[in-house]
């Protein structure tokens, strides 16, 4: 229920930015724009980095199904706003990273035995090894609008794209709880290819004696689709009710949905 009212507020923000830009596209910036001062400085190609958090959202947040805990984002931009629209195309590359435990391995595990498992002659317990990473490169290309007022510009964007997704092995282990000795459980790495969506906004700021840099804030949400597949090394439990560890593939699949701030500074070109 939860992401199909996620889903539904997305569908409903692309359509207002959509619905914005054909305004801006077809109507010249005296109207209805006539507040904004025409400063040329504000029209140039800008380039720009940024550096923030990556907070994940919906059912990438869920941990204990194998959802991200809150991570990093760092990426570039270039803009190229045409002078009498305030609008033109934009790429964006965005590099995020996040750590998740290895818990929703050991539910996994629990979930095919006890929690206390009897296995060759021996009680065990399982216990998750340490946190590993989703890793997300995103390479997007859109449009974007710009407002500038005075030394204020606020960007606004909807992108699309490629990510590349890894995520990386984890381990989980079998522990004697007579002789405290560990078996290893593993979870192998997995690289996946899908596309992403994103819209955004950029508040920007023209600082210098030329007013030829800016700072600026950033908040974008974009949403991807992944199929992860790995190899895994764990429990299983045979027709006759015997627990055995073998070798096995697994496939996850997730929204991986996350909400982006950032700041950054950038450069105006052509000025």
């Amino acid at each position: 229920m939860e992401n199909q009212l996620t889903t539904v507020l997305m569908k409903k923000q692309a359509t207002l930015f959509l619905a914005l830009f054909i305004g801006i596209a077809t109507t010249k910036a005296e109207n209805p724009f006539s507040l904004i001062k025409k400063d040329t400085s504000t029209y140039n190609c800008y380039v720009g980095v940024h550096l923030g958090i990556a907070s994940p959202v919906g059912e990438f947040s869920d941990t204990k199904q194998g959802g991200a805990k809150t991570g990093k984002c760092y990426g570039a931009t270039l803009n190229m706003p045409f002078s009498k629209y305030f609008i033109g195309p934009s790429l964006r590359f965005n590099y995020s990273s996040y750590d998740f435990s290895g818990d929703a391995f050991v539910q996994a595990q629990q979930n095919i035995v006890n929690v206390t498992t009897f296995y060759n002659g021996h009680y065990y317990v399982i216990t998750p090894g340490a946190s590993t990473t989703y890793t997300h490169y995103e390479y997007m290309g859109g449009i974007m609008a710009s407002f500038p007022y005075h030394k204020f510009s606020i960007d606004l964007r909807v992108l699309g794209g490629m990510m590349t997704s890894i995520k990386s092995s984890q381990n989980a282990y079998l522990t004697d709880r007579s002789t405290n000795q560990d078996i290893t459980m593993s979870q192998g790495s997995s690289k996946q290819k899908s596309g992403i969506f994103c819209i955004g906004s950029t508040v920007r700021y023209l600082v210098g004696k030329n007013q030829n840099f800016f700072i600026c804030l950033n908040i974008d949400y974009t949403s991807s689709m992944v199929d992860y597949q790995f190899q895994t090394h764990g429990l299983t439990v045979s027709n006759l009710g015997q627990v055995f560890l073998t070798d096995y593939s697994e496939k996850k699949s997730f929204n991986a949905n996350s909400i982006n701030t950032s700041a950054g500074i950038g450069l105006l070109l052509g000025k």
